[in-house]
């Protein structure tokens, strides 16, 4: 029972030790696409915004006249 034991704590240190370098592998890699994340969404909030001043301006023009 003993050796049954001892063999399963091994096959789960080889587990975490897999899953622990499988997430140091996803973090770095996501540290790069992060950074690509964010200016796709900072350029989308900047056509956004200008997107919605744009329509608010004809909008108030056009209540205007």
């Amino acid at each position: 029972m003993k050796d049954e034991y001892n063999k399963k704590m091994e096959r789960l240190k080889e587990i975490k030790l897999d899953l622990t370098s499988k997430l140091n592998e996803y973090e770095e890699m996501t540290e790069s696409r992060w950074d690509v994340v964010k200016e796709s969404f900072d350029e989308f909030l900047v056509k956004v915004t200008k997107a919605w001043k744009d329509s608010y301006i004809k909008a108030s023009t056009a209540f205007k006249k």
